[in-house]
């Protein structure tokens, strides 16, 4: 005869919590978990390339294709998941990055 295996549903019992709504700002993605590695500073070339002036201890993040970044324009209230395709370092602090589609 076989065991009876009860499926284990994690956290089942415990209550949802929500946010504190005052500690949010909704055009500050720092405020909701996100971290700023770097500022897209403009195209470069006709390639698809863009400058990225990075502020990171992790330069990898920004050279590691297929690496899953999230990108949030001045405009927007909410980051937007991209790929990044190709990365390269070009100084201190400063990259070359292209972005998937």
């Amino acid at each position: 005869a076989r065991p009876k295996i009860k499926p284990v549903t994690p956290n089942a019992d415990k209550r949802l919590t929500f946010p504190n709504l005052e500690e949010i700002d909704p055009y500050d993605p720092t405020t909701f978990g996100y971290v700023e590695i770097g500022t897209v500073l403009g195209p470069h070339g006709v390639h698809g390339w863009n400058k990225v002036q990075g502020c990171t201890d992790f330069p990898e993040r920004l050279t590691t294709p297929g690496m899953v970044l999230h990108y949030k324009s001045l405009r927007k209230r909410a980051p937007r998941k991209v790929l990044l395709a190709n990365g390269k370092c070009t100084g201190p602090d400063s990259f070359l990055i292209q972005l998937q589609d």
